[in-house]
């Protein structure tokens, strides 16, 4: 699907971008790997159109990986996706939405951090927990989904959407370690506008991940939750509400701590966030804080645990060609799987020319014992360099 819309694009006309991202970094000395540096290179292509009432992009952004933990194998995770949008009629409009990803990688926490969502619009979070040191996954992730957001009204918006996922390792030494999983999502949200700076909104998603007949488990999430504006650039966000989880799993796949068979678990679930963004200051600056405590599935037991995080983002901009960045992580798993990571990086990147960056950089990251392998646990950190260009252009 995601190729047939990039042709698509290329048959409509539009814009595209073509980028190069190099990281070179050291490897913790605290955790055993060869004493050679990383290297991991980010290659993007990305293709847009929108023609009249239907928008559409598309791209190819694979992940190569080569030295550190893995030595001198090379990874290469391939990642392609494709967004399409649709106007049926003034107020309806259908939006679809596929990717794929499949290949060989190393998980780590020291990696690129992937950009936060807003808590307000869930989904499952990542779980606190490493794969064996040293270990290469290979492993496929695919998922397509539909919705359809209307405006019932002046103030009433409806968000209704679907999608089917397939995710975990493939080969059978990948499949022991990270089943492969499938299963359906929905989401239903319903948005009131109660003036132009306050608006409430009522979402549920739910989700099912089947491993095998006897082995699956599901979420569902109901929340309502609040949305204000504060000023053109201070907006924040409130939500409350419950989660309820099932699961059926076999002895074997059971946490070590449960007992096989069912296992339910009903929690508050709470989102929370504050956004800041002051592009015209003397200073420019943006800021956001999210707060999150809900259910979630390991994907390596397919078992139910509880899951509190909090993350903020602080970005710096003191000279027009100068970034300065923090980021920073917290996460505690209770319930059948226990634990705590944290996760920070600092970095400044300095852009010469629109299509040259310049980046240095530090990640550091904390995993408790409980959630590691032997030899992983406790703290971890990284420096890097990196170099980004990117092109753009019309066809």
């Amino acid at each position: 699907m995601a190729g047939a819309c990039i042709c698509l694009l290329l048959a409509l006309g539009g814009t595209w971008d073509l980028g190069l991202r190099l990281e070179v970094r050291r490897p913790s000395p605290t955790i055993p790997m060869p004493d050679s540096p990383e290297v991991e290179a980010d290659p993007t292509i990305d293709v847009r159109s929108a023609p009249g009432d239907y928008e559409a992009s598309g791209g190819y952004d694979p992940r190569i990986v080569m030295g550190g933990i893995a030595g001198s194998t090379v990874t290469a995770l391939h990642r392609f996706h494709a967004d399409e949008s649709m106007l049926l009629s003034p107020r309806v409009r259908l939006q679809m939405e596929e990717h794929a990803e499949f290949g060989s990688s190393i998980i780590s926490l020291l990696g690129p951090a992937a950009t936060p969502t807003s808590p307000t619009t869930p989904v499952q979070p990542a779980t606190p927990e490493l794969l064996p040191a040293a270990q290469i996954i290979h492993s496929v992730n695919l998922s397509a989904g539909l919705s359809l957001a209307s405006a019932l009204s002046a103030r009433f918006t409806n968000t209704l959407g679907a999608a089917f996922f397939l995710s975990g390792g493939f080969g059978a030494a990948s499949r022991a370690i990270l089943p492969l999983q499938h299963g359906p999502l929905v989401h239903e949200q319903l948005d009131y506008a109660l003036s132009r700076i306050d608006s409430l909104s009522a979402t549920m998603d739910g989700s099912e991940s089947i491993v095998s007949g006897d082995q699956r488990a599901g979420l569902l999430g109901i929340m309502a939750g609040y949305h204000r504006r504060f000023t053109q650039d201070v907006r924040a966000e409130l939500a409350a509400g419950i989660s309820l989880a099932d699961a059926t799993l076999p002895g074997a796949r059971t946490p070590p701590d449960a007992g096989p068979g069912s296992e339910q678990a009903t929690v508050p679930l709470g989102a929370a966030a504050l956004y800041i963004d002051l592009p015209d200051r003397t200073l420019p600056m943006t800021f956001s804080l999210h707060a999150t405590n809900t259910n979630a599935i390991s994907p390596l037991t397919i078992g139910i645990y509880q899951r509190a995080q909090g993350d903020a983002a602080l970005d710096v901009r003191p000279l027009p060609e100068l970034l300065l960045s923090a980021s920073g992580l917290v996460a505690r798993a209770y319930g059948s799987l226990a634990g705590s990571m944290a996760q920070t990086e600092l970095r400044a990147a300095v852009q010469p020319a629109r299509f040259l960056q310049f980046v240095v950089g530090a990640r550091a990251a904390w995993l408790s014992t409980a959630l590691a392998p032997a030899g992983l646990a406790g703290f971890q950190w990284t420096a890097y360099f990196a170099v980004a260009a990117v092109e753009t252009g019309t066809f």
